[in-house]
């Protein structure tokens, strides 16, 4: 959520500078009553490829959807986890959140999964299949994620490395239709 905030703030600030750019280059700037003013001084700096991508509000909403909510703690194959899939570590002794204290910690988890997307994806991604790859990362984690084929297929320029997400179906040895769902809306938003 703060990260779209964020997002849109650093759009609209570069929209501006662009359109300053503009202005300066025709060799007028105005300030906010039409007054011509001196072209200030600055570097353009525009996103370009390599940078961080953050999730989407979409993105948050989707994986909210697919972690599902619950106020007090249940276990999973990995541990116990509290609100929208927290996997409570050690040192966390929490009996019950709110929703409001679900999402901030949802956001706060997002962080690892948005970083080993940005750092092991060579390709050039859509914001829909970059919040569909955060979802699955969050799912199975870096490790996981950057031994897989559905990794080496997209930094291959395959397009068919959307087909990877039925793969990965499986707990305990065995298909977990949650899983089968899950994967389907992924791949869904992906293509998107």
């Amino acid at each position: 959520v703060a990260g779209v905030a964020a997002l849109a703030a650093i759009f609209l600030s570069k929209q501006a500078k662009a359109s300053m750019v503009d202005s300066a280059q025709a060799g007028l700037i105005t300030d906010d009553q039409g007054t011509n003013v001196e072209p200030p001084i600055f570097e353009l700096s525009f996103p370009t490829f390599g940078e961080s991508m953050k999730t989407s509000q979409a993105g948050i909403d989707a994986l909210k959807t697919r972690e599902g909510f619950s106020a007090t703690p249940y276990s999973d194959f990995k541990g116990f986890s509290i609100g929208y899939g927290h996997l409570m570590d050690g040192g966390e002794n929490l009996t019950s959140v709110t929703e409001s204290e679900a999402v901030a910690l949802l956001v706060a988890d997002v962080n690892f999964a948005e970083s080993a997307v940005n750092s092991l994806v060579k390709v050039p991604l859509t914001q829909n299949a970059f919040d569909a790859l955060v979802s699955f990362v969050f799912n199975i984690g870096r490790t996981a994620f950057a031994k897989s084929t559905i990794l080496k297929r997209l930094n291959a320029g395959d397009p068919g490395a959307v087909d990877e997400f039925a793969r990965w179906v499986y707990a305990g040895g065995q298909v977990n239709q949650a899983l089968v769902d899950r994967r389907a809306s992924e791949a869904q938003q992906f293509e998107a």
